[in-house]
């Protein structure tokens, strides 16, 4: 193990070896409009009320430079077992989402029985 860094070697600053979206760091988009894409993040947006964390973030697209907001959630971490985690996660996410429209609807149908 060495203990030093050597001329030739760049330090790697420490905020983009944390996982999730910090400024500066770049990451793969893994789903939305802009998936399969690379991109800078470029700053995390103040959250709404219905949000834990940053649910936007401002980002460069890597080919192209264009600055774009996608939502936290849609960005992975460089590579491809993050881009099939984060599509796996969305899919989980479908799956709740589903569920739950099924649930209201049966809500709703009984509720409306008894209204007869």
């Amino acid at each position: 193990m060495r203990h030093r860094v050597g001329l030739d070697e760049q330090l790697v600053p420490r905020s983009s070896l944390l996982p999730g979206p910090q400024p500066g760091k770049v990451m793969q988009v893994a789903g939305g409009r802009h998936a399969g894409l690379m991109c800078v993040v470029r700053e995390l947006l103040p959250n709404g009320e219905e949000c834990s964390g940053s649910c936007r973030v401002w980002v460069e697209l890597q080919p192209s430079a264009e600055m774009v907001v996608v939502a936290a959630h849609e960005l992975g971490e460089r590579g491809t077992n993050s881009l099939a985690a984060a599509n796996k996660q969305q899919g989980q996410q479908g799956q709740q989402r589903r569920r739950n429209e099924f649930n209201r609807g049966k809500r709703d149908n009984r509720g409306s029985s008894r209204d007869r």
